[in-house]
């Protein structure tokens, strides 16, 4: 659902998609701590404005521990690999 987000990418392993407006459901981006790879995720609101979790990245299948933060409607994760 990136056509409902603007996606400003950041070196390290930042990325930040702001919704254009509210929703009960975001979707994010991350970029794989291993292989530099774009993987895009579902963030509930509803479990809070800060969470961590691992995901594994959609190309190399590397687990990456995901720090997230919803901040005025915006999700911000950092990602590092999990090893």
């Amino acid at each position: 659902m990136l056509d409902e987000h603007t996606i400003d990418r950041v070196p390290g392993g930042f990325s930040y998609a702001t919704s254009l407006f509210w929703r009960m459901d975001f979707y994010g981006t991350f970029f794989c701590s291993f292989c530099g790879e774009e993987n895009e995720i579902f963030v509930e609101p509803e479990d809070g404005e800060v969470q961590a979790l691992t995901v594994d990245c959609s190309v190399c299948c590397r687990p990456n521990v995901l720090h997230i933060r919803i901040i005025n409607q915006q999700i911000i994760i950092e990602s590092e690999f999990e090893g």
